[in-house]
């Protein structure tokens, strides 16, 4: 709302003009609110802009899609559609930006797909990502892939989604973006074990790639990020430890590192019981606080590092929060009532253990019952016959069928005449 006051108290544009450019700031509000997440405020300011009045065919075509986007719910696809497809045509002194380019392309695709145009969101990103190849980290290569595994699975999630997204990554091994939505949808199934393999498959593929670009692409803060907070989920600790190790490796020798990967790393290999990776933790944070003196993670990263090997740390610790300010609103007595705490797993164990031994003599084993084998009528009263075992022919109640096996049976009778 600045922009807007700052314009509307300008004495030097006149109303027409403070209305010309009025209009393009509103545009670009409603999309700054629709990406922090206010939706209704956004589309309160999406109402009260009227396209027909935006003199600039790119940005009426932008206020467009900002109208559509805005909304919590699309009621009607086609409608949407329609209306996208419908804008004036863009004259080619009005260009858009590439920014903004790619997110109307992924808005056209999306609206594709919610009126079930699957080939067309097919073959359109196919040659994007044909022009393009992965690996990439860029947003919007990485929405084209997800958005080309979407048409592949028709929109559904689950099992069937999976089902079909899983062919397409064994052909792009080094997709990032359909990499990572394989992660998301094993995680919406609650099976992180392999949410993990899938990722730790994409891992080993750019490690095992010659490209240097690719490196980059493997220890990006976000993947690195993923992958670790998947192993905790799991309790794999040492996992952690040996990717922090791996990323903060990589990264100690580039010209610009990520910081907020270097402070992670660090932070995990402190933890470490293993000297080296302590050591790699000193110098990491003695790198930052280097870099950065009035950083308190990187001041209390370095105080901590070097705290069992140096004393001269402790002139750095003043600058720290003291630490009676930050025990100020715990309650020392209801923690130490409260004991220490358990995860579900281990309380479980635990008291399952303690049921066993309070059980003093164990419970015999069930016999397991089989399913009666009697025949449909049988009768508990009368005598099972003798000559049940014997074969059908050789029970004395045997009488062949047919004339001529009548025939045959007397001329085998014991003590008959032969002839």
């Amino acid at each position: 709302m600045k922009w807007l006051d700052l314009c509307n108290a300008s004495g030097d544009l006149s109303d027409e003009e403070k209305v010309a450019e009025l209009l393009p700031i509103q545009v670009q509000q409603v999309y700054v609110l629709n990406r922090l997440g206010k939706l209704a405020d956004a589309q309160d300011l999406a109402s009260q802009i009227t396209q027909k009045d935006i003199p600039d065919a790119s940005t009426q075509h932008v206020a467009q899609n900002n109208s559509i986007a805005t909304k919590a719910s699309i009621v009607n696809p086609y409608m949407a559609h329609h209306l996208l497809q419908n804008t004036s045509s863009i004259p080619e002194k009005d260009r858009f930006f590439t920014f903004q380019l790619d997110r109307i392309k992924e808005n056209d695709l999306i609206l594709d797909l919610l009126v079930s145009k699957y080939d067309g969101v097919i073959n359109s990103t196919d040659r994007t990502l044909t022009i393009n190849p992965p690996p990439s980290i860029s947003s919007h290569l990485n929405n084209i892939s997800v958005l080309n595994a979407a048409a592949h699975a028709q929109n559904r999630l689950g099992n069937f989604g999976i089902k079909h997204i899983l062919p397409l990554l064994e052909k792009r091994p080094l997709d990032v973006g359909l990499a990572m939505l394989v992660v998301q949808l094993y995680i919406l199934t609650n099976n992180h074990v392999s949410a993990a393999t899938a990722l730790e498959s994409l891992l080993r593929h750019l490690e095992s790639s010659d490209a240097t670009d690719h490196q980059d692409v493997r220890f990006a803060p976000g993947l690195v990020a993923t992958v670790v907070s998947l192993y905790g989920l799991q309790g794999r600790k040492s996992q952690i430890t040996t990717e922090l190790a791996k990323a903060a490796s990589y990264w100690r020798h580039k010209s610009k590192p990520p910081k907020s990967l270097l402070e992670a790393s660090g932070l995990g290999l402190l933890e470490s019981h293993n000297t080296e990776d302590q050591a790699t933790a000193r110098d990491i944070f003695a790198t930052l606080h280097q870099q950065d003196r009035n950083s308190k993670v990187a001041t209390a990263g370095y105080v901590a590092a070097h705290a069992l090997t140096s004393s001269s740390v402790a002139n750095e610790a003043e600058d720290l929060t003291p630490t009676s300010r930050l025990i100020a609103g715990i309650d020392v007595s209801a923690l130490e009532e409260a004991g220490v705490p358990q995860t579900r797993s281990n309380a479980d164990a635990q008291a399952a253990s303690r049921k066993r031994t309070l059980d003093e003599k164990p419970k015999p084993a069930k016999k397991r019952v089989r399913k009666s084998r009697l025949p449909k009528d049988y009768d508990p009263n009368k005598a099972p016959d003798p000559e049940r075992w014997l074969p059908l022919k050789e029970r004395s109640s045997y009488r062949p069928k047919g004339k001529k096996g009548r025939q045959k049976a007397a001329g085998l009778t014991q003590g008959g005449v032969e002839k």
